[in-house]
């Protein structure tokens, strides 16, 4: 008896626990106290999210089960299975931010199934919990806005330094997309002499629009990983000069160099493909792709010979082909 009464002293909290834990619904799936509920929800918290298990009340069976980011609202992610009240499945299939993807499968009172596609599965008999979207898209819908940026410095190789950043919108509708970045790119390379010491650095600045247009054709759900086709096109004005150091001392050598610059514009259609992988259960992602583009630049170059002697070259056409390689953060506002 003593053994009885410690163990129900133990499973009194513990009880008391799961009874707070739990979620009530009325039929329009709506929050409600637990006198008025025909469905409750039972969410275990695991890593990124909640698996969330939604009963019947009268039967006490399973009604859904699937993985949510948030225990109320539902924020669905990955496979998702619903149940009809006699505890067989009636639909199942796969969720990616809250919208769903690929086909669907569903089975009849009879235990038949059949495939749905994606773009003919009906809304759930049963209406889910009405959420709050952002304003700026209507849940549910294909379209959406992502935001895209970077800012990276790096080097190469000693002394040869970079710096870039961007940042742009990108509108999507389904498997399309088209955005735009405002961009900006430094180069620096150092000259050292013999000892190590800095004397200039030769510098090129370029800043341009970036427009691409991106068709999706591979999409691994529950990866959450899109494979794309990207069409480019940069429009943007280059310059370069050098810099010396004022601390070194050049003696008698001519340095007149050191005041030749150029300046021009480039424009560079390309082709490429891409990688866009979401973070799991979040609508932040990277974006990478590898693209080969042509590029066209036209440029006013001055070169000082000497203290005496200046050349000039005006409107100079050069034609060439560059590999280009493109990395995105992103955060998409819609899905």
């Amino acid at each position: 008896m003593k053994v009885f009464l410690l163990v129900l002293c133990f499973m009194i909290p513990v009880l008391s626990f799961a009874q707070e834990d739990t979620l009530w619904f009325d039929k329009e799936w709506k929050p409600c106290k637990k006198t008025k509920g025909q469905f409750y929800r039972i969410a275990e918290q695991q890593q990124g999210g909640y698996l969330i298990r939604d009963y019947y009340r009268e039967t006490n069976r399973l009604q859904m089960l699937g993985f949510s980011t948030t225990r109320e609202p539902l924020h669905l992610e990955g496979k998702c299975t619903y149940y009809s009240p006699n505890g067989k499945k009636e639909m199942e299939g796969y969720y990616r931010h809250d919208v769903k993807v690929g086909a669907w499968t569903t089975w009849t009172p009879g235990g038949d199934s059949t495939i749905v596609n994606e773009d003919r599965i009906e809304a759930p008999k049963k209406p889910r919990i009405i959420k709050k979207g952002p304003l700026i898209y209507a849940p549910g819908h294909p379209f959406s806005v992502l935001a895209r940026t970077k800012a990276v410095g790096f080097f190469i190789i000693e002394d040869t330094y970079f710096l870039t950043f961007s940042l742009g919108p990108e509108l999507m509708y389904g498997k399309h997309s088209l955005g735009i970045d405002g961009s900006w790119f430094r180069w620096r390379n150092e000259q050292d002499n013999s000892d190590d010491e800095g004397m200039y650095s030769q510098y090129e600045l370029r800043s341009w629009l970036h427009l691409d247009y991106k068709y999706t054709f591979l999409s691994f759900d529950p990866s959450m990983i899109e494979v794309y086709f990207n069409a480019y096109d940069k429009i943007g004005n280059y310059q370069m000069w050098y810099d010396r150091y004022e601390e070194y001392d050049f003696g008698t050598r001519d340095m007149s160099f050191l005041n030749s610059t150029a300046k021009g514009t480039f424009n560079e259609p390309g082709l490429g493909f891409g990688i866009r992988k979401y973070l799991l259960g979040s609508r932040f992602g990277i974006d990478c792709s590898a693209n080969l583009g042509y590029r066209f630049s036209d440029n006013n170059e001055r070169t000082v010979i000497s203290a005496t002697e200046t050349a000039f070259r005006d409107h100079v056409k050069q034609e060439r082909f560059l590999f280009y390689m493109r990395l995105n953060l992103f955060y998409n506002f819609g899905k």
